[in-house]
Order: structure tokens, then sequence, then C-alpha cells
């Protein structure tokens, strides 16, 4: 029985969703202070949503408030683009929206998180997405 191309079409996006949210990780509490002093130890989620041939939006929860910011680029350890910092408050998710992204085409990124009250940036496990192929 042959499926109507429009079925088609609406089961593929739902399967690229559903990879893309299974992508979501959460990170181990880990001390994000500089050496010596006290920081957030704090769980991290993260999730990858809304992607799209130029955009994806990364969803940030944090257990205790921070700062983080997001660098990407299309290599691996290489991340020429950054985000602006932003405040991530204790409990609700935080949106960062990487956009001006090229189409097809594999990135990786990583997040920086720091106390609110400042210190150093800690960098989060490296991850990646790719973007909507055509």
């Amino acid at each position: 029985m042959k499926m109507p191309l429009a079925l088609f079409k609406l089961s593929a996006i739902a399967v690229v969703v559903a990879l893309h949210f299974a992508a979501a990780r959460t990170l181990p509490a880990q001390d994000r202070a500089p050496r010596g002093g006290r920081g957030p130890a704090s769980d991290l989620s993260l999730i990858l949503g809304r992607p799209t041939d130029r955009s994806i939006t990364l969803s940030v929860l944090s257990r205790a408030a921070c700062e983080a910011c997001v660098e990407f680029g299309t290599a691996s350890r290489t991340y020429p683009e950054k985000t602006g910092p932003c405040q991530v408050p204790a409990g609700a998710p935080l949106e960062f929206e990487l956009t001006g992204l090229k189409p097809d085409t594999r990135y990786y990124y990583r997040l920086l998180v720091r106390p609110t009250d400042g210190g150093e940036y800690r960098p989060e496990p490296e991850g990646n997405f790719h973007t909507q192929r055509a």
C-alpha cells in the first residue's frame, strides 16, 4: 500500500524532531567556580529544538542561577561564533537561538558557564547537531 506523499513528509519531519530531542542530555554536577572558590555545583540540562536549515534553539535548564553563553562552529573544538552572555535563572529554562547557520551542515557547540557573581567561564562537554537537509 502506498503512503500519500504529504503523510510521508509529516512522518519524516516527526522522526527528525524526535531525533533532535533524543540528543538532549543531562550533564553531571560539577564545581564551576575558579579553584578555591565556591560555585554553583548544579546540574545542567541541554535540549536542542526547533531545527531549521539556518537556525536551532539550545534550551538550558540549571538548578542554580548562573551566567552562560554558547560557542559554535563547523569543526570540532573550533568555535569562531559565540553568543552574548545571558543570565540563566535557577529552575527556569533559557533559550539560545543560534542563527545564520548554513543549511545541511554539521555544527559543534559547547556551553560556557560561570557563577552569577563572576569568575572564569568553564566549558561543558562539546555537542553537535546538523542543520536541516534539503
